[in-house]
């Protein structure tokens, strides 16, 4: 087998992730958890903060 000098070689993908996407996964899984949190605590959350922050809804906006 000839060759022109330079040597052949096969691409193997590397066991290592490129730079950047290692914490993707891990932040998208926790990412996905804090939103259905929130989504669940707001029927809870809501109220309180209308409280705690003095609001109703016939003020109206500035």
């Amino acid at each position: 087998m000839a060759t022109n000098g330079s040597s052949a070689r096969l691409a193997v993908p590397s066991s290592e992730p490129a730079s950047g996407q290692t914490y993707r996964g891990p932040f998208a899984i926790i990412l996905f958890f804090m939103w259905g949190f929130m989504t669940a605590f707001n029927d809870i959350l809501i109220p309180r903060f209308k409280s705690a922050f003095e609001l109703n809804y016939s003020d109206p906006c500035p």
